[in-house]
This record gives C-alpha cells, structure tokens and sequence, in this order.
C-alpha cells in the first residue's frame, strides 16, 4: 500500500513532536470525532509558548547523561528527554494545563491530528488527484481487511491472536489516513495560522 510521506510534505518542527509519542498515543481511533475549530484555536494560540520553553532544551545537551541517545536539536524529542534529565517535565505539564490539555500525551495527540491534517491539506493542493488515488486505495484496502477478519476462522488457534493484531494496525493506519482528510478541510482556514507558526509557504485557502 502507499505511504504517505508526510515529512516530505511538512518539513516543520510541528511534526517533530509526533516522533517522541507513546505508541498508545500514536495509534487512530476509528471513532475519533473531526477536529474542531476550538481545539484548532488553542493549539495556534498555546504552540509559541510551548515551543518557546521546549526550544530551551532542545539545542545542545546540558542535563541528560552523554551516553544518552538524543533526538536531533530542534525536535520536541530532544526537548522531552532534556526536561525530564532537568526535572522540568511538571512544569511543561503545568503550561500545557494553563490552556486546558490534561498532559503532555493529550497535547501530543492534537499536534500529531493537525500535523497530519496539515499534511493532506499540502497534498490536496500539490496533487489532488493523488489524494483522490489515496482515497480509492483506501476503500479497496478495507475490503482486503474485512476478506481477510472473516477468514481468521480458519488459521490455526496460535495464529490468530498475532494476525488480528496485524489487521487492527493496518486498520489503524487506515482509520488515521481517512480522518486526515476529513481534518483538513476544518483546518484549512487556519492554514496560514501553521504556516506562520512554523515558517512555511503558503496554502491556497480556496
């Protein structure tokens, strides 16, 4: 199945942050609701400061062990390990709950919906057509994985568990990719918001 390479796309420290995230954060909910445009807000209006005191960890090791591997400078990453080697972590946590997340993982999965939103939107205007083959390799994807749950049946009992582990990822990632698109289209009027947040080109807003 194709990938979309959504790096590629972004090149902004925004989508750093998704790179550090527990796999329980990281994984897509199929019942997920759309993005809405207050949690679009408060992340545009709560992302300087948060990047301002993540960006005093992440440059040049001060507090973690030399034998520590470390994200590269500028990556929220390399930040998180930082405060947590400095004991600052509560006090991240605290500036994360003055704009009204639970926790660092709470904020972590917003920036990772906008980042991925923010990445279909690019695509959508780079190369709509591509997202249209995206959308129709999706669908024929699910009928793959739906072919194969009904078959699990017949595998042998010790090899069911490990493929419908396998199938609920796939659909995950499916799940992740269809709620993308669905995000963007809330997101796009806040399109030069990320841009000037993050220094990138603009966005067609049409």
């Amino acid at each position: 199945m194709m990938r979309i390479h959504w790096a590629a796309i972004l090149g902004m420290t925004l989508f750093v942050a998704c790179a550090s995230q527990p796999k329980a954060a990281q994984k897509a909910d199929s019942a997920t609701a759309v993005l809405t445009d207050a949690q679009i807000k408060r992340y545009v209006i709560s992302y300087p400061a948060i990047r301002a005191m993540a960006s005093r960890y992440w440059g040049p090791r001060h507090y973690t062990s030399p034998n520590k591997m470390l994200g590269p400078q500028g990556t929220f990453e390399r930040a998180y390990a930082e405060m947590d080697a400095a004991d600052a972590m509560p006090d991240f946590e605290l500036l994360l709950q003055s704009y009204g997340y639970d926790d660092r993982v709470s904020w972590m999965r917003i920036n990772e919906r906008i980042a991925y939103a923010y990445g279909m939107l690019r695509l959508s205007e780079i190369n709509p057509a591509h997202v249209k083959h995206l959308r129709e390799e999706r669908m024929q994807r699910r009928k793959v994985l739906d072919a194969e749950r009904a078959k699990i049946g017949e595998l042998p009992e010790g090899e069911r568990a490990g493929r419908l582990e396998a199938l609920d990822e796939s659909e995950r990632s499916l799940d992740r990719d269809t709620l993308a698109e669905r995000d963007a289209e809330v997101l796009r009027p806040y399109a030069s918001d990320i841009e000037k947040m993050n220094k990138l080109p603009p966005t067609s807003t049409k």
